[in-house]
């Protein structure tokens, strides 16, 4: 992920990023289970570099850092980022959406910050931003109760700008009006200038470095509640609550 931001940055070509899940979710969340992951692809080289340093001195880093440097990615990404959410955004899944700039949900997604459940804490920079794009009353309800919420609770509180039909016409559907959008943002020499200059005003030199310490307190957090053993004794009781297969 790191990479692929990384490469859209550095396009003069790309406009701006469309991030989407696949299949019937936009993203599960972490993998509670205790499962080993089920994904294939390598970290970049850069990220493996600093998992290789990192896991000399605390296992916990390793995977905590390389998630600081993904999201600081995110919040240094200068091109409009649009979010395209497919199905449910749960946990991470759900917390990705505080960096967009532009989000758009199919009727079949539900929000989900199950954080307090699963005994973790929030992320993304969530633990801020959560509360300034749905207003406190909401966040603390998502974040401390677990509420799930819907597409249409998320649009009329401002973090969904539109909620269009799931299936195979939602992602044309959200790129047609990405299109749509970026003809209108002045002549073609100058559209990428233009858009960097106003998502520049908009989360600003401040703005960002807010955000990128309150990555690195959250993740902070994160490896204490590892290291002290919480994370995995809560794990412990919900996989007990899970019913067993037969």
């Amino acid at each position: 992920m790191i990479a692929a931001f990384e490469e859209a940055e550095n396009d003069e070509s790309v406009l701006c990023a469309v991030l989407t899940g696949a299949g019937r979710y936009f993203c599960s969340g972490a993998d509670v289970t205790g499962r080993k992951a089920t994904y294939s692809a390598e970290d970049p080289p850069r990220v493996q570099q600093i998992k290789a340093v990192l896991s000399q001195y605390d296992p916990f880093d390793a995977n905590t850092w390389s998630d600081v440097n993904m999201y600081d990615a995110w919040i240094n990404f200068s091109k409009p980022l649009v979010i395209a959410v497919n199905g449910p955004a749960i946990g991470e899944g759900f917390t990705t959406l505080m960096l967009g700039d532009v989000i758009y949900a199919a009727d079949s997604a539900f929000f989900w910050a199950p954080f307090a459940r699963f005994g973790v804490v929030p992320e993304i920079t969530s633990s801020l931003t959560l509360a300034q794009r749905v207003g406190p009353m909401i966040a603390s309800e998502m974040v401390l109760f677990s509420k799930k919420k819907t597409p249409e609770e998320m649009h009329r509180c401002g973090l969904v700008n539109e909620i269009l039909p799931a299936g195979e016409k939602f992602l044309p559907s959200v790129l047609e009006r990405v299109r749509s959008g970026l003809e209108l943002s002045g002549a073609p020499q100058i559209r990428l200038k233009a858009l960097r200059m106003i998502k520049g005003l908009i989360k600003n030199k401040a703005w960002r470095e807010q955000m990128m310490a309150q990555n690195r307190q959250e993740q902070e957090m994160i490896r204490t509640r590892l290291r002290d053993g919480d994370q995995s004794a809560n794990l412990k009781y919900y996989q007990a609550q899970m019913p067993k297969k037969k």
